[in-house]
């Protein structure tokens, strides 16, 4: 009972090392990361896990992992380019409001930034794996959409980024319409 007294009187809050979300990943979320960073893995619960051992949850996954000092910069950038935009029609080609996605990449940022610069960061799909079927996930480039729509705005091609964020959200929407049918 002490040691949760001590813990509480602390002045600095806790620090949140997972960031999680329902349903779907945040468009900012997929910013840190590199199209070539990603580790997908297909497979089912029953099959058989690495090397012959069976494990409990399976082997189907799809995670995006980099370092931290990459990660850092790709945010930091993606916020340079929305700053710059804003204003701009380009700002829109985002898919969302610019306002509130300058504030998710802020709040992104400083997450990054109370980790230890040679960390890694990681972003994990988890359970969506199994609302995707294989086809869905080998055609999954979230990441590559977004750095491509983020790469177009700063280079003033509206449509093209546009079209990058209308596909990325279109599957997020299918995505997040399976949560109002549960």
């Amino acid at each position: 009972m002490r040691d949760f007294a001590r813990w509480r009187s602390r002045e600095s809050s806790p620090r949140v090392y997972i960031q999680a979300s329902t349903w779907s990943v945040p468009f900012a979320w997929f910013i840190p990361f590199a199209p070539d960073e990603r580790w997908l893995v297909l497979g089912t619960p029953s099959e058989p896990g690495d090397g012959g051992r069976a494990t409990a949850a399976g082997t189907r996954t799809l995670v995006y992992a980099t370092a931290m000092a990459q990660a850092r910069t790709r945010v930091a950038k993606a916020l340079g380019v929305l700053r710059r935009a804003h204003g701009l029609p380009a700002a829109g080609a985002l898919g969302g409001d610019p306002v509130t996605m300058g504030a998710d990449l802020k709040l992104l940022g400083a997450w990054l930034e109370e980790f230890h610069p040679h960390a890694l960061v990681e972003l994990d799909y988890g359970g969506l794996v199994h609302l995707l079927d294989d086809d869905a996930l080998c055609a999954d480039q979230s990441v590559a959409e977004v750095s491509a729509a983020i790469s177009a705005v700063s280079a003033g091609e509206i449509e093209f980024a546009t079209a990058m964020c209308q596909r990325f959200t279109g599957r997020w929407r299918a995505l997040e319409a399976l949560e109002q049918a549960s």
